[in-house]
């Protein structure tokens, strides 16, 4: 029990220090050299190309839909600190046992999870406009194969929340960060990544359904997928990432022909 008091007083204490943090990013002297910063990372995504309606990926929302963080990944390539540009703040309405993590039984864990996937972002208005302009130029992912769609919408179960928003939304995502980023690979490897397992234990589609999957996609995008559940459980346990550690510390070189490990 004192463990958990000490975790309380701990988030509160960390709340109140990033309030005053975020104060001092939202301070006026700060907006524009915080908005600068913004659009040369933006800059540094793909080359910009005019697309066609019939290009462009259905964006209804009925298979999800992508908040301005994502937005912003897909246009630079990777991950960048958004400090500055976005107020977090906690959502009261949050429910942990709705998402993907609500099988946690550690109260301490859940309390954790919790308190950095409850919150909702609050954007500047400045950075709105500049992540939503620079989306709006790169290439859009293909639209998805209507028999694929049909056997997730129907035969499978994605109707859990994820880590922030919902599994489609998170789906999206992967699936068009590939598409941007990994022009020699399929995307649908992203979009189904997690279909067979994640790493809390939900499987969205039961195991009889594995044949019928298999006559959805080809040989690659199945080896991949199926070994999405592993692979994450690997790298969740620790020894393979020191080992791979250590092995681009010592010979970086090595991980290009890495074959197993």
């Amino acid at each position: 029990m004192k463990d958990y008091q000490q975790l309380l007083l701990g988030s509160a204490v960390g709340c109140a220090v990033g309030a005053y943090i975020t104060y001092g990013f939202f301070a006026e002297e700060d907006v524009s050299s915080n908005n600068k910063k913004l659009e040369e990372y933006l800059n540094r995504g793909p080359d910009s190309i005019e697309v066609t309606d019939e290009q462009k990926i259905d964006s209804s929302g009925e298979h999800g839909v992508l908040d301005l963080r994502r937005k912003a990944y897909i246009v630079r390539g990777g991950c960048f600190d958004l400090c500055g540009h976005v107020v977090l703040h906690g959502n009261g309405d949050f429910d942990l046992n709705k998402t993907i993590f609500g099988n946690l039984d550690s109260q301490v864990a859940r309390r954790f999870v919790r308190d950095r996937v409850g919150i909702t972002p609050f954007w500047t208005e400045a950075s709105q406009e500049l992540i939503s302009k620079s989306f709006s130029r790169i290439p859009k992912a293909p639209f998805h194969d209507k028999a694929l769609l049909e056997f997730m919408e129907k035969k499978c179960d994605f109707s859990s929340e994820h880590a922030d928003g919902s599994f489609w939304d998170h789906l999206r995502f992967c699936y068009e960060y590939s598409a941007v980023h990994y022009k020699e690979k399929s995307p649908r490897v992203l979009l189904l990544h997690s279909i067979m397992g994640v790493g809390t234990n939900m499987f969205p589609m039961s195991k009889d359904k594995i044949p019928e999957l298999q006559g959805l996609v080809n040989e690659f995008e199945f080896e991949q997928i199926a070994l999405f559940p592993t692979v994450l459980r690997l790298v969740a346990a620790g020894p393979m990432m020191d080992e791979l550690l250590e092995i681009a510390r010592s010979n970086p070189s090595k991980l290009k022909s890495l074959k197993s490990i």
